[in-house]
């Protein structure tokens, strides 16, 4: 692909007026300096540029230098060579020099470049109404290969304008520097944070002239003195508390040079800074503070209010400041318009229930002034209440029963003193409630048991054999006791195994109660088994059975048959279980039943899908007393949850427990909305879209949140929402516009070379396509100079917004003539027979070779229209005779092709 390095000239002005006063250059310095990159050019005036990507750009992509192989000249001079004095702008990678403004177009690959020059960052701090000023060169290929003006404002970049092609003038075949300006946005006054930035894109088509673009003598300005101040300024707050500073802002338009604050009630009063800070107010009022901006062409002055409100004075009160534990303190606050409590909570009463002392504090704020109030509720303990005294005793007896730890008592009994004596018959429990001198209650109990007078007796086997085991069994009568065998046994049952027969003794007490017996055991007699265990347990429990009577290690169960002295079961149901004992030499055998009391099987019943604000009554069935997750110890609980909430209740019958849980689902009242186009053209579809809800009927019946309706009139469709039991209904009108009605004109034909004027009507808006052979394609009678036979569709589009589309032809007749070839060509510039090619009217293809009289090839080009101009590898060749030969095909699609001999004349 050659380098372009042909260069145009534009002039365009975007005009300022009046004198003006630059405050920031930029000429990029003095020195050749060829090669280098924009982002690290030295000399500049204000330091590097940055290089940012604004899209693709190729292995073989352009980019940006700051030197003088692009001399920066005046405006309305031609382009020069390499100078002295830089300037910025786009060349070439891929030939691995800075050629100037001279861009590679494409052709091998990797061309495409889209990047930006940024300027460092432009203080306009105290400066409005700028304008930036700068002489460039620019050329390319219209919008596909082109340069334009961006603009950052301190948080992003935005277009400013597509910088004009400039013209070639009497400089062809170099660019004319041409002077520009234009007026920066109004976001650019008093601004600290702006930049400049120049961006390059270009295709990679191989089509394309220079120059590229290139700047010298970057200028802003503002408009000098003449011209008044307009004054502004912003303060950090309008609504003052008591006490409190603020800060002011000058954003005063057109340069002023002098500033007279006044604040009225503030500390200071005055101030002739561009921007005064820590301005006090203490007083409470409305003021105005006034700022007048001056410069040389006048003055003015704005005010603004600033609204000074006092402190509020916040108090809490209390039902009760001390409290016992567990009861309920009612805090009232007082002193202003809104309340924050330190629990988050916002209103002005609240309820709490305090489990240690707790000090509250809240938070009163009127006109965004805030005052604070403390207040301490003292929790009081319950007393630790406590019996002591006897709590066994034998049948008959009396005991004494203390409390302590309180200073009041109420026994069970009725009676009121600390100590009192009882002499019940049966196990008895005794409570009492104490109170301190706080006033906290608390309770404690105990059970007296009455142990009867036992009658010591002794049951054994009689005999066992020599050397086994006999239980002797000691009892006392109805009621629990306990054991003191001669031998040292303790238990009722005593296992012994005498070698001869003996007499044993047992002392049963109950307690203090207690009798002696004795038993003559005749050896001989068989081992007492026996088991003892919990023999009532409730579902999943399990039971540990532990047999007795025999020698250890010497048991054979039923169960799983194991040999345990003790076992552990889960019965699914009531189930007696069987153990053999051995003493060594004889064996017994004996039973046991646990009883399984099933857990009780809780139900809930009641309402369980709610819509918002809404409650319920849950119902538990299937025990005798309830234990809710809410609090409630009764069957029934009514609930009105906030969001979707489980509930848990434990129901106890027996002494066995069974769970049970629910969930409530609080459902959202929903709101009923639709979206979507309203207004379509006839023949369109248009999508409806319901909000708000998990379930949709509209009222053509569907069902789906979304629909697609073509409507041939304007109609009004209506959606129910649902959302779980809670609905909601709205409706929409979709207005229908007609299509307008085009006309694209009667089919014509041309002569190849010549036009046909098309003539459409029938809307607002035109597009013609295919627009390559037409002077426009948005208006409506364009002219058409199509090169084959050709059909124009025309696009038009109403006040409405619809379109509609017609086609017409234009026929193409060809009148192509023949294919000549001059026979002689004198390559001396002077704009005559310079160029040697093959001329025709209707080229379409070719292959046109030229060889000198060696064979050596000297040109070839594949282009129609494309000559030789007597050179080779870039050295014009001496004249002499040359030979020639060339082949293609035309538009009509008929070949030709052709030799011969043509003279080079120096």
């Amino acid at each position: 692909m050659q380098k372009i390095s042909i260069i145009l000239l534009f002039l365009l002005f975007s005009g300022t007026a009046g004198a003006q006063t630059v405050f920031w250059t930029e000429d990029f310095g003095t020195g050749c300096n060829q090669g280098q990159l924009a982002d690290a050019a030295a000399g500049t005036m204000h330091g590097a540029w940055t290089l940012t990507s604004t899209g693709t750009n190729g292995a073989n992509a352009n980019t940006w230098f700051i030197s003088a192989t692009e001399n920066g000249n005046p405006a309305g001079s031609c382009g020069t060579g390499c100078g002295t004095d830089r300037t910025l702008h786009v060349g070439a990678t891929y030939f691995s020099v800075d050629g100037g403004a001279s861009y590679y177009a494409g052709g091998l690959g990797g061309e495409e470049t889209n990047i930006r020059a940024e300027s460092p960052t432009i203080d306009c701090s105290g400066r409005s109404n700028i304008t930036i000023e700068f002489v460039y060169m620019e050329y390319g290929e219209g919008a596909l290969d082109d340069a334009s003006m961006w603009y950052y404002d301190g948080s992003s970049w935005s277009l400013l304008v597509n910088t004009p092609k400039t013209l070639f003038g009497s400089c062809a075949p170099q660019g004319m520097w041409t002077a520009y300006s234009y007026s920066l946005p109004a976001s650019a006054d008093n601004n600290p944070n702006v930049k400049i930035g120049f961006n390059w894109t270009n295709n990679t088509n191989a089509s394309g002239t220079d120059p590229s673009f290139a700047v010298d003598d970057i200028t802003l300005s503002v408009p000098s003195a003449g011209t008044p101040p307009v004054a502004n300024f912003s303060v950090t707050d309008t609504n003052l508390c008591v006490g409190d500073c603020i800060d002011f802002t000058d954003l005063s338009t057109n340069t002023p040079t002098s500033w007279a604050w006044t604040f009225p009630g503030g500390t200071p009063g005055t101030s002739a800074a561009q921007n005064p800070t820590s301005i006090c107010y203490n007083i409470v009022g409305d003021y105005e503070a006034k700022l007048v901006a001056t410069n040389a062409g006048g003055s003015d002055s704005i005010t603004q209010t600033i609204h000074v409100y006092d402190y509020p004075t916040a108090a809490i009160s209390a039902n009760d400041s001390s409290i016992c534990e567990g009861d309920n303190v009612t805090l009232t606050a007082s002193g202003g318009g809104t309340y924050l409590w330190g629990g988050s909570q916002t209103t002005a009463v609240i309820n709490e229930t305090p489990l240690v002392t707790t000090n509250y504090t809240v938070t009163v704020t009127t006109n965004g002034c805030s005052d604070s109030a403390s207040l301490t509720v003292t929790v009081n303990p319950l007393p630790a209440i406590s019996i002591s005294g006897t709590s066994s005793i034998c049948n008959g007896d009396t005991t004494t029963l203390t409390a302590a730890n309180g200073t009041t008592y109420s026994w069970s009994t009725l009676e009121t003193t600390p100590s009192i004596d009882v002499n019940p018959t049966v196990d008895t429990w005794y409570y009492v409630t104490g109170t301190d001198g706080n006033g906290c209650s608390n309770v404690d109990s105990i059970q007296v048991t009455v142990n009867p007078v036992p009658n010591a007796v002794i049951a054994g086997p009689g005999s066992i054999c020599i050397g086994d085991t006999a239980i002797l069994s000691a009892s006392g009568g109805a009621g629990s006791y306990t054991y003191a065998w001669n031998g040292g046994g303790s238990s009722a049952n005593n296992q012994v195994n005498p070698v001869t027969s003996t007499t044993y003794y047992v002392t049963v007490s109950a307690g203090t109660c207690s009798d002696t017996a004795s038993y003559f055991l005749t050896v001989d007699t068989l081992p007492n088994i026996g088991i003892t265990g919990t023999s009532t347990i409730c579902d999943n429990d399990t039971a540990t059975l532990t047999g007795t009577g025999g020698q250890s290690g010497l048991y054979v169960w039923s169960y799983l048959s194991l040999t345990t002295d003790y076992i552990e079961v889960t019965p699914s149901s009531s189930t007696t279980y069987t153990v053999t004992g051995s003493d060594g030499n004889c064996s017994n055998t004996a039973t046991f039943l646990v009883t399984v009391n099933p857990a009780p099987v809780i139900n809930i019943s009641g309402t369980t899908d709610i819509c918002e604000g809404d409650s319920t009554t849950l119902t538990a069935t299937g025990a005798t007393t309830y234990s809710w997750s809410n609090g409630t110890s009764t069957a029934s609980t009514t609930v009105n949850p906030l969001t979707t909430t489980t509930y848990t209740v434990s129901g106890t019958d027996g002494g066995c427990v069974g769970t049970e849980s629910v969930q409530v689902t609080v459902n959202p009242v929903p709101t009923a909305a639709i979206t979507g186009d309203t207004v379509i053209c006839f023949g369109e579809t248009t999508t409806l879209t319901a909000s708000g809800g998990t379930t949709y009927l509209w009222s053509t019946t569907e069902t789906t949140s979304s629909i697609s309706i073509s409507p041939s009139t304007s109609q009004t469709y209506s959606v129910t929402v649902s959302n779980g039991p809670c609905v909601d209904v709205t409706s929409i009108n979709v207005i229908v516009n007609p299509l307008p009605i085009v006309d694209a004109g009667n089919d014509t034909m041309i002569v190849y070379g010549t036009s046909a004027y098309l003539n459409g009507s029938g809307g607002t808006v035109y597009s013609w396509t295919p627009d390559a052979t037409l002077s426009c394609n948005d208006c409506p009678d364009p002219v058409a100079t199509p090169e084959t036979s050709t059909e124009y569709t025309l696009c038009v589009t109403d006040a409405n917004g619809c379109s509609n589309c017609d086609d017409v032809w234009v026929y193409v007749e060809y009148n192509c003539g023949d294919i000549f070839v001059p026979t002689a060509f004198s390559p001396n510039n002077d704009g005559y027979n310079d160029i040697f090619l093959v001329r025709g009217n209707c080229i379409e293809t070719i292959v046109f070779k030229v060889f000198d009289r060696w064979g050596e090839k000297v040109f070839e080009s594949r282009t129609p229209g494309e000559g030789w101009d007597g050179s080779f590898r870039g050295q014009a060749m001496n004249g002499g005779v040359f030979s020639f030969y060339y082949s293609g095909t035309q538009i009509d699609g008929t070949s030709f092709s052709g030799q011969g001999t043509v003279t080079l004349i120096r």
